[in-house]
């Protein structure tokens, strides 16, 4: 199954066509330009050759340092995260006394160089409290490329939503509604800063997603990022197909709002603890699904271990699913605007529910302006109510009771 796992096919694609609107809903042969591609990537990883001479001007940094083993200074103590691109070991680093993260990449030669590169690259340019920095880099003596990060003791979003899901008591006080919504705006202000730097990031889901110890979110994982000043993602296919915005999973140029459509998939799976698409399904499948679903705002209703998930947010969460990128929110920072205002109460009316909560969060807003004053005009109208129905309800009486005795 692919829906979980990030799939990478860049330099070497295969031309693939590319489809809209009715010629792309009538002809799914390009689902198997797809599976093609994904054959020709496996056997190019296979057989490209380790050449180190031509990585180091690739790399363009001419420093020794980069080619060094990192046995004599790091001891590893456990395997914290595995994925298609490598894995991430926790280890000591034995120079500095300290506890970090090494992330090394599977892949050999000018793949593994690039993804080493590139992740390296992007965190460094962005330099942002939600992004573990980045200490080292370097390759092993087996030939792999590895980069050493902060490293941050937490709970990936996907455990948290496994726990969720379980029904774990003290999770779903931990993360309540609200709760969710916060750290949802945590992760919208990292798109905020990456995309004013017109990167991408490619591949947001919840494994990516950390929340440490504090409550602080961190977004990982940056070797797939795409630089929009350099290249359009066009004839490209990154990403985790289930998370994948339709551009992305159709091959063709992409932006932002891409990374907006990959959000709002996590955000309704955080909230609803369902997911948007049908999570064990094949990858030719899953392709066929992600550009032709539509997502519904009302179909958040329940889950068996929560009840039911608030309506302020379903407005918000419907437009960053909507299909065609214009359609969405054109920039995070719409959506961060969005997302806070409906945190400090100001509801969107979508349905009955959510209208009673614009009511009654509009009255609130109203009292809170002058608490002595404005109660006291409440009760007085509270009074007064009360009193008009219950003469109206004293003439109405009278009036029946003439009707039928006369």
């Amino acid at each position: 199954m692919f829906s979980d796992t990030t799939l990478s096919v860049k330099e070497w694609t295969i031309p693939v066509q590319e489809f809209s609107g009715n010629e792309f809903n009538n002809d799914d042969s390009w689902v198997e330009e797809v599976e093609e591609t994904f054959r020709v990537a496996k056997e190019l990883s296979q057989t490209t050759e380790k050449n180190e001479e031509t990585l180091r001007k690739r790399f363009s940094t001419g420093q020794k340092q980069v080619f060094r083993s990192y046995s004599d200074r790091y001891s590893s103590k456990e395997l914290i995260g595995e994925g298609a691109s490598g894995a991430v070991w926790l280890v000591n680093d034995k120079d500095l006394n300290r506890d970090v993260a090494i992330k090394s990449f599977k892949q050999g030669g000018d793949v593994g160089l690039e993804e080493c590169r590139s992740e390296t690259q992007f965190v460094g340019r962005i330099e942002h409290p939600g992004i573990p920095s980045i200490y080292d880099v370097g390759v092993d003596e087996k030939g792999e490329y590895y980069c050493v990060q902060k490293y941050v003791k937490g709970k990936t979003l996907k455990q948290i939503i496994a726990l969720l899901r379980a029904g774990d008591e003290d999770m779903h006080r931990k993360y309540a509604f609200h709760r969710r919504a916060e750290l949802m705006i945590q992760l919208l202000r990292i798109l905020v800063s990456i995309h004013e730097k017109n990167i991408v990031h490619r591949d947001i889901k919840p494994d990516n997603i950390l929340v440490d110890d504090t409550g602080h979110l961190w977004l990982l994982d940056w070797n797939i990022a795409l630089d929009l000043e350099q290249k359009t993602g066009e004839g490209e296919f990154c990403g985790t197909p289930y998370y994948m915005s339709p551009e992305q999973a159709r091959f063709q140029k992409i932006d932002g709002r891409s990374d907006l459509f990959s959000f709002s998939t996590v955000f309704y799976e955080f909230l609803s603890l369902k997911r948007r698409l049908p999570s064990k399904v094949k990858l030719p499948a899953l392709i066929r699904a992600i550009p032709r679903h539509v997502a519904k705002g009302y179909d958040l209703i329940e889950h068996e271990t929560q009840g039911y998930a608030p309506s302020d947010y379903k407005a918000i969460m419907t437009k960053g699913l909507a299909l065609k990128p214009e359609e969405r929110y054109q920039t995070a920072k719409e959506m961060l605007f969005d997302l806070e205002q409906a945190q400090s109460g100001y509801v969107s009316i979508v349905c009955p529910r959510s209208r009673i909560k614009h009511y009654v969060s509009t009255y609130l807003r109203w009292v809170d302006k002058d608490p002595y004053r404005n109660i006291r005009i409440s009760i007085f109208y509270i009074i007064g109510l009360t009193s008009f129905l219950l003469i109206l309800g004293a003439l109405i009486g009278v009036i029946l009771g003439k009707f039928v005795l006369g």
